[in-house]
C-alpha cells in the first residue's frame, strides 16, 4: 500500500476479488477474517461491498509499525466459496511527541554558558 494519512475514517486502501459466475454466484463480498477481526476490529474494518479498508481508530507506531490484515472475498451462492489475501499496513512514525529538555541546576555562571552551548550543538 502507498503511503496515506491514517486519520480515523479514512480509507487506506482496497482489495478486489472477481468471480466469473452469473447471478448471486458472482456477487463478492468482503470482510476480515476472525482472527483478524478480533485482533484489529478495532483498528480498522473492510466495507463489506467495495473491500475498502478503512481506518476506525488511532493508530500509532509505538504500538505496532506492522499489522496483516486477512481479508476474505466471498461470494453469495448456495455454497459459498472464499479466498483470502493478507493485506500488510505499514505504519510510519509521526512527529507526535515534543522534545524534552532536563535542566539542572549549575554553581557557576560559566557553567551555565557551557551548558546552554551543549544544549546547542545537540540540537
Amino acid at each position: 500500500m502507498g503511503s496515506v494519512a491514517m486519520q480515523v475514517g479514512s480509507v487506506i486502501g482496497r482489495v478486489e476479488a472477481k468471480d466469473a459466475d452469473a447471478g448471486p454466484n458472482g456477487l463478492v463480498h468482503y470482510g476480515l477474517a476472525a482472527q483478524t477481526q478480533a485482533l484489529y476490529g478495532h483498528l480498522f474494518s473492510v466495507r463489506n461491498s467495495t473491500g475498502e479498508i478503512i481506518v476506525r481508530s488511532t493508530i500509532d507506531r509505538e504500538m505496532s509499525s506492522l499489522y496483516q490484515l486477512i481479508v476474505i472475498a466471498y461470494d453469495h451462492g448456495p455454497d459459498t466459496l472464499s479466498a483470502e489475501t493478507t493485506v500488510a499496513v505499514h505504519v510510519e512514525d509521526v512527529n507526535d511527541n515534543s522534545p524534552t529538555v532536563t535542566i539542572h541546576t549549575l554553581d557557576s555562571a560559566a557553567a551555565v554558558s557551557q551548558a546552554v552551548l551543549l544544549l546547542w550543538k545537540y540540537y
